[in-house]
C-alpha cells in the first residue's frame, strides 16, 4: 500500500459538497455546495479563485470542458448552466 500524505486544505465553504469537478490544464477544483454554490480553487496555492452563487438548486455535477476555460453545472432543479 502506498503511503499518502495531506497536500492542500481548501478553505470557503460551510456546507456539504455535493460535486467535485478538476481541471488539469488549468490547476483548479470546483466544488459544488449542497446550499447551491460552487466554489472554485486554484490548486497550486488553495485560494479562492471565483465562486459562483447563481446556480438554482444543489449542484448536482461538474465538469470543466477539455482546456478548463468554462465550467458547466447541472442542478438538482434541472437547470443547467455554463460559466
Amino acid at each position: 500500500m502506498r503511503n499518502h500524505i495531506h497536500v492542500l486544505t481548501l478553505e470557503g465553504k460551510k456546507h456539504e459538497a455535493t460535486s467535485l469537478a478538476w481541471s488539469v490544464k488549468k490547476g483548479l477544483l470546483a466544488a459544488g455546495s449542497a446550499e447551491g454554490s460552487v466554489h472554485v480553487w486554484q490548486i497550486s496555492d488553495g485560494q479562492v479563485y471565483c465562486v459562483y452563487q447563481d446556480l438554482r438548486g444543489r449542484p448536482l455535477s461538474l465538469a470543466f470542458n477539455a482546456n478548463g476555460e468554462r465550467l458547466g453545472a447541472a442542478s438538482s432543479e434541472g437547470e443547467m448552466r455554463v460559466w
